[in-house]
Parts: C-alpha cells; sequence; structure tokens
C-alpha cells in the first residue's frame, strides 16, 4: 500500500474509530481535518429539505442569532461564541440525534455528556464556562435558526417543513423567553405566514 493511501487511511481511522474512545487528543492533522469534516456534516438529515443545510452554516448564522437575541446591557463574550463554534461538532462522531428521539428514550444528558467528551477528551476544547444567561441565548439561537431555515425552505417550495417549524418554536417557548426575544420570534412567525401563504 502506498504512503499516501496509508495517510489517508489513518486520517480517517482517527476520525471514526472501530471503538470510540476519548481518551487521547488528536494530533494537529487529525484536529485539523476533523473541524473541515465536521462542519461538513448535514443538517435534517432525517427530514425531507429542498435545499442543504450543515452544521458549519448553522454555526455562523448562530453566531448573528445571539447579537439578535442578547438583550442590550450583555455582550457576546468570546466564550459564547466558542460554544456556538463547537456546539453541534461532535455530532460528526457521535451522530446528529433528533430532539424528538432524545427525549422519547430519556438520553439528552447522557449524549450531551458524550459530545462534551469528544470535545474536551479528542479535540482538546474546554468546557465553555457559560452564565445562565449565555446558555439560554445559545439554545434560543439554536431553535431561532432552526425556525428560519424551515421559512427558507418553506420559501423554497418545502410543504412538509411545518412540523419541524412548530417543534423549533416549540423548544423556544419551552426556554421562557424575554419579551425582547419573543418579539424575534413574532419576526419570525411573521416571515413563516408570508412564506406559507405563497
Amino acid at each position: 500500500m502506498s504512503d499516501y493511501r496509508l495517510s489517508r487511511l489513518l486520517l480517517m481511522e482517527g476520525i471514526w474509530p472501530k471503538a470510540l474512545s476519548t481518551s487521547k487528543t488528536l494530533n494537529r492533522p487529525h484536529l485539523m481535518w476533523y473541524l473541515l469534516l465536521a462542519g461538513m456534516v448535514k443538517r435534517f438529515h432525517a427530514v425531507p429539505t429542498i435545499t442543504q443545510d450543515t452544521v458549519g452554516a448553522h454555526s455562523f448564522r448562530m453566531l448573528w442569532w445571539c447579537q439578535l437575541l442578547k438583550h442590550t446591557d450583555q455582550e457576546i463574550r468570546p466564550e459564547l461564541q466558542m460554544a456556538v463554534a463547537k456546539h453541534d461538532i461532535a455530532e460528526l462522531t457521535v451522530g446528529d440525534v433528533s430532539g424528538p428521539t432524545k427525549r422519547r428514550l430519556g438520553i439528552q444528558d447522557a449524549l450531551h455528556k458524550l459530545e462534551e467528551e469528544v470535545c474536551r477528551g479528542w479535540l482538546g476544547l474546554a468546557p465553555s464556562g457559560l452564565a445562565d444567561w449565555e446558555q439560554k441565548i445559545l439554545q434560543l439561537a439554536d431553535a431561532a435558526d432552526g425556525m428560519m431555515y424551515c421559512c427558507y425552505e418553506r420559501a423554497m417550495g418545502n410543504s412538509t417543513i411545518e412540523v419541524v417549524f412548530n417543534s423549533y418554536r416549540d423548544y423556544f417557548i419551552d426556554h421562557v423567553p424575554s419579551v425582547p426575544q419573543l418579539a424575534v420570534l413574532h419576526d419570525i412567525e411573521l416571515l413563516w405566514r408570508i412564506f406559507n401563504e405563497q
């Protein structure tokens, strides 16, 4: 086997090993490859969509949602920015289990712990250390982006995406948004209605 083929195989094996172990941090070439591929992980893989969304594009948009959802006296700290950048990064290894499935099986905490182990163990990323309000912004931004992506899908002609929109909307409301954050939700709902009437 050529050195090139061998090195390519070793690069992939480091990312998708036969047995999941988070006791060894990836070396720099493996880490660079992991980060590239993690941004390419497809979202909405279990839902029929017209367009394709990725973890990288979603994370970029979430940074802006954090800005829109924060209160005027709050600053977006680097810790929150890093939490956004890494919030779905472990899906390359552990997969993207849908929210309803996680809730039905009661595995949210166990899956979150495994994702944290991948981030800390393989990728060498420390826990984010977010304040409670920042954790809430992270969750609201995730849901807001999900709703807006559903608006885009609906605008493109996807008539089956409403159940996903409603799921994200319920998730947003479950996190008890403030009055200004509810105003953002109302704007998203307005866009949904506009695209839904076409």
